[in-house]
């Protein structure tokens, strides 16, 4: 890792980690000012945005740091933003059609109350996602830490005052709702003043001509985000439908608790490697050794924590949040080797998008997800027992997880070729 890396690594990790420390400090109380059946209907919102709003840019918004020109990586952003639009008006039309339907199966009639903020939620969602890009490819690692640190103050400060208020599972949906839309304005001001210039750039057959040139994106990319979503988001709705909106509670807090250090390191490293990684790849380099350096140092990193967790993970549950979590601890220990694995994976996962084996790696989610769906049909429909789901499949990942990692091992060996740039 060079110091460019380091000083990038930092800059995204330090706003990330700040970011989280403010729901940290604030999780104690929030815990205690909301029911974990609140909690439920308030993660059935989140799955919704997310889930939508993930692939609302039909994921062009990934291609925006690979365009030599900036003019070409401009039209890709605005192609982003004016697709959020269209996803975000048509998922508007399906949720006032079949909002009914949709409740009925999830055995959860609040979710209904929140139909009119869920097209909102994408729009932003979508839009954000399509801005934090661009500016990672102007490697303004500071301002995209400061959209982090933004929306994790407005949530949480603006959800504890509506939890002191009773809003009850509205001051949940709305806190969320308002920490987006603040962090997407720290982006909208940047962009206006600094890249006005590269408006005069943008034109319908340009968007085309680039949409058809990154095709793969919405191809593989869409399906892999979908598969991926299954793995949390998914897995929201399908343990509403099998148990209870409490149930769902608990087991949301438990992942939420569990994706501070993916939050934290994972993902700030993941996003600098990406854009590290893509210029060693297009300069001829292969990628195992970085990878194998980064992941030797997240695997230091976790196995203390990992041990902590699976031993005592109920009772700081219940210590720090409240009597009404002790169950979410139980679920936590049981998920931790896991989440364990898919640490120690977190940067190596963007290795398929910059060696071109999106194809290979969408098959292989595909497979994985399946088996994690299986299992907690099985739990659900044959054991009726959240416990014994749980077990079956976090360990079937774990497993799943190492053959994973030795494929990404093997394709971190490829090189590319290097040619004259169109």
């Amino acid at each position: 890792m060079d110091s460019e890396f380091r000083k990038n690594f930092l800059s995204l990790f330090t706003g990330t980690a700040a970011a989280q420390a403010i729901p940290f400090l604030l999780e104690p109380v929030i815990s205690r000012l909301f029911l974990p059946q609140e909690f439920g209907v308030f993660e059935l919102y989140v799955a919704f945005v997310t889930i939508i709003g993930s692939i609302a840019t039909l994921r062009y918004e990934m291609a925006i740091v690979l365009p030599a020109k900036n003019s070409n990586a401009f039209n890709i952003f605005a192609l982003s933003f004016l697709l959020t639009l269209f996803v975000s008006f048509l998922s508007l039309l399906v949720f006032s059609f079949f909002g009914g339907f949709i409740a009925k199966t999830l055995r959860s009639p609040q979710i209904i109350d929140y139909y009119w903020l869920i097209p909102l939620g994408v729009l932003v969602f979508g839009a954000y996602r399509a801005f934090y890009y661009w500016f990672m490819r102007k490697e303004k690692f500071a301002l995209m830490s400061a959209t982090k640190i933004t929306e994790s103050a407005i949530k949480g400060g603006s959800t504890t005052v509506f939890g002191f208020l009773k809003y009850s599972s509205f001051g949940l949906v709305l806190g969320q709702f308002l920490g987006q839309l603040f962090s997407l304005l720290t982006l909208v001001w940047p962009m206006f003043k600094y890249e006005r210039k590269n408006i005069s750039s943008l034109s319908w057959k340009k968007m085309r001509l680039l949409a058809k040139e990154y095709s793969d994106f919405p191809k593989i990319n869409v399906p892999q985000t979908l598969v991926d979503m299954i793995q949390f988001s998914g897995l929201v709705f399908i343990i509403s439908a099998f148990f209870s909106v409490e149930i769902l509670g608990q087991y949301s807090k438990a992942i939420r608790v569990m994706l501070i250090p993916l939050s934290v390191i994972g993902t700030s490293v993941n996003q600098v490697f990406y854009q590290k990684a893509a210029a060693l790849y297009q300069n001829g380099f292969h990628l195992r050794t970085p990878i194998l350096k980064l992941s030797a140092l997240l695997l230091f990193i976790s196995i203390p924590f990992m041990i902590i967790g699976i031993l005592y993970s109920p009772e700081i549950f219940a210590f720090v949040l409240g009597d009404n979590w002790y169950q979410a601890g139980e679920f936590a220990a049981i998920l931790i080797p896991w989440f364990f694995i898919k640490f120690i994976l977190s940067a190596a996962l963007s290795i398929p998008l910059i060696v071109d084996e999106q194809k290979t790696f969408l098959f292989y989610s595909v497979i994985g997800n399946v088996i994690l769906v299986v299992s907690v049909v099985i739990g659900g429909y044959y054991f009726n027992d959240i416990y014994k789901t749980l077990y079956l499949f976090s360990w079937t990942q774990v497993l799943f997880n190492i053959f994973l990692a030795l494929w990404l091992y093997k394709i971190a060996g490829k090189k590319k070729e290097i040619t004259n740039d169109k």
